[in-house]
């Protein structure tokens, strides 16, 4: 079992000055003292990393369900709007299709007018040769 004794840094410092050590006795002391600080710190280094490592683990977890969740939703939305657009598609070829038959049913339209018209002139002439003969019988 350790025994801990806790110093104040200026208790430490006058215990380094009383004890006259040289500058190598001092970096030994503190390559022994890093030492023991890693070795007591280790542990909780090791425990530190593991929480991370779970953390990681959970997050990681976390991201590739929601990802999984996103993308069947994506894909549920990618299919709806494909049966949009095939509708809409649809009502665009049928609106083509109508537009098309209106415009032919127009030009027929003119072309059966232009007929009457001509028929409508070739009467009348009739109609005045007809008037001068009674004209001329009578």
């Amino acid at each position: 079992m350790h025994t801990y004794c806790y110093l104040t840094l200026p208790e430490f410092r006058g215990m380094l000055r009383a004890m006259a050590l040289s500058k190598d006795d001092l970096e030994a002391i503190g390559a022994l003292v890093s030492e023991k600080v890693k070795a007591e710190l280790e542990p909780f280094r090791k425990s530190v990393d593991d929480r991370f490592r779970m953390a990681e683990l959970r997050d990681d977890k976390f991201h590739s369900d929601v990802d999984q969740r996103f993308s069947e939703v994506m894909h549920h939305v990618d299919q709806r709007f494909s049966e949009v657009t095939d509708n809409f598609e649809g009502l665009y070829q049928r609106d083509e299709r109508r537009e098309q038959e209106y415009l032919f049913i127009a030009e027929q339209l003119k072309r059966i007018e232009e007929h009457v018209k001509r028929h409508d002139q070739y009467f009348d002439d009739l109609d005045g040769r007809v008037t001068v003969l009674e004209k001329k019988i009578a």
